[in-house]
C-alpha cells in the first residue's frame, strides 16, 4: 500500500479476479512490479496513494485495487503504470496479468464518495454512469 494524503479527490478502482490457483502469483506480481511503480509515481507527484484489498463477502476472491489521484490533470496524464514502468516493461506486465485472471469491473469516482458510484467499465468493455 502507498498511503494516501487527505488531498486526493479522484479514485480509480479495479476489481480483479484471479484464475484458480493464481492468487499467490498475482500477489507476488503486485509486490514485485506494481508497488515499486506506485511508489515511484507518488514520489513524482503523479498519484496521491494506492492500495489493494481482498474481498471476503459479497464478491469473495476479488482483489480491489485502487489509486488516488491528486486532481483530474494527473488522471488525464494517461496510464500511470505504463508511464512509470516504461512501454516495454508494461507490455510484458500485461501479458503476465492476462494469464493470472481478469478485471471484472473498473470505475473512477470522487475519493470521498461511495466506491460503487461513478463512471464504471464492465468486463465486456461497456460503460455506464452509476
Amino acid at each position: 500500500m502507498v498511503p494516501t494524503g487527505p488531498d486526493a479527490p479522484i479514485r480509480s478502482v479495479q476489481y480483479f479476479r484471479p484464475n484458480p490457483g493464481q492468487g499467490a502469483a498475482f500477489q507476488a506480481l503486485l509486490r514485485s512490479d506494481v508497488l515499486p511503480a506506485w511508489q515511484k509515481a507518488k514520489q513524482a507527484g503523479h498519484i496521491a496513494g494506492a492500495g489493494v484489498a481482498t474481498t471476503a463477502q459479497g464478491m469473495p476472491g476479488l482483489y480491489i485495487i485502487w489509486v488516488h489521484y491528486p486532481n483530474l490533470a494527473a488522471l488525464d496524464r494517461g496510464n500511470m503504470l505504463q508511464e512509470t514502468m516504461g512501454a516495454t516493461t508494461y507490455s510484458l506486465f500485461l501479458l503476465r496479468v492476462a494469464h493470472m485472471g481478469h478485471v471484472e469491473a473498473a470505475r473512477v469516482t470522487g475519493a470521498g464518495g461511495p466506491p460503487d458510484q461513478g463512471f464504471a467499465v464492465g468486463a465486456a468493455g461497456g460503460s455506464a454512469l452509476t
